[in-house]
């Protein structure tokens, strides 16, 4: 294999490498819980009456990871670094996290959705008594790629 074609390769590997990992900074985002109470958290409604991160927190978290502010164009429109990211709780609200900058990062928007669907699989289990809180407050802040239990470890509990 030619030099410049195993660059190319190397490169694009790297490239699905970092993107595949995409994890927040540890220093500015190690979690913050604000609840272990698995009936606090299993409350219908519970995550959305106390979702509140307002403006001024958002801009401080995506400031502190270095992405600048944009701008708004004549039509009402956004152009910036920021539109490719959503503010994220790294212990999410239905699992007891914070509205903390100690709980926010700026994740890429791409990866929020799969990040949901790992949030929700932890909620049901938790909520249905096969995970402990702590357990996927635990698991979720340590890497949310990794944080669902298979089936056998769920069982052996």
């Amino acid at each position: 294999m030619k030099a410049s074609a195993l660059a190319v390769l190397l490169a694009v590997f790297t490239f699905t490498a970092a993107i595949a990992a995409q994890l927040p900074d540890r220093t500015r985002t190690p979690g913050a819980i604000v609840s272990s109470i698995t009936a606090t958290i299993c409350r219908p409604g519970y995550a959305h009456a106390v979702r509140n991160v307002p403006y001024h927190v958002r801009d401080a978290v995506y400031t502190a990871y270095g992405i600048p502010r944009g701008h708004r164009t004549p039509g009402g429109g956004y152009v910036g670094p920021r539109r490719g990211y959503v503010i994220d709780h790294l212990v999410p609200l239905e699992l007891g996290g914070a509205n903390s900058p100690r709980n926010l990062w700026p994740q890429p928007r791409a990866e929020a959705h799969a990040k949901d669907r790992v949030e929700d699989a932890l909620h049901q289990a938790v909520c249905s008594g096969r995970m402990g809180l702590v357990d996927a407050q635990q698991r979720i802040a340590r890497n949310w790629q990794h944080a669902v239990p298979t089936p056998l470890q769920l069982l052996s509990r």
